[in-house]
């Protein structure tokens, strides 16, 4: 990526949280009223302090990099065969949610999708990856925040 493409994001991601996390998330998440519980906007906060923080490492590097050397870490350009792979993925994973569920359509899609983009990734590791994924999902919202996932019309 070029430098000034850099600087620029940089400072889209600094004034995209900035926006959230001192006017949008104040304004818009309601107050707890149980004392000692976590409010609302925690995790936005969080995340929006996240994307602060890697907006201004960007921006750091952005500056701090030599004129000379912007192309050395050339990005891969966005093909449109790789796009339409994504998109097509994404809907069918969508459509695929509402009758299979999420654990099923997961359980299939995110291979494919890790295949794709990482052809030289072992099977192996697809299927650790994929089924620690989902047992961490379904510890985290079935039993510690009692949050069903879509369990699919046909299942």
């Amino acid at each position: 990526m070029k430098k000034n493409t850099d600087f620029k994001y940089s400072l889209v991601c600094i004034l995209f949280s900035l926006v959230f996390l001192v006017w949008l998330i104040p304004a818009y998440t309601p107050k707890s009223t149980i004392k000692g519980d976590l409010a609302s906007a925690v995790l936005p906060n969080i995340m929006m302090g996240i994307i602060l923080i890697c907006g201004v490492v960007m921006l750091v590097k952005s500056l701090l990099t030599p004129k000379g050397e912007e192309g050395a870490q050339k990005a891969d350009a966005v093909r449109p065969g790789r796009l339409a792979a994504v998109l097509i993925l994404l809907l069918a994973y969508l459509l695929a949610l509402n009758y299979v569920g999420f654990y099923v359509t997961t359980a299939a899609a995110l291979p494919l999708a890790l295949r794709y983009f990482n052809p030289g990734l072992r099977w192996w590791r697809i299927a650790c990856g994929t089924a620690v994924l989902l047992v961490f999902v379904f510890l985290l919202f079935e039993l510690g925040l009692a949050v069903k996932m879509p369990r699919g019309v046909l299942l």
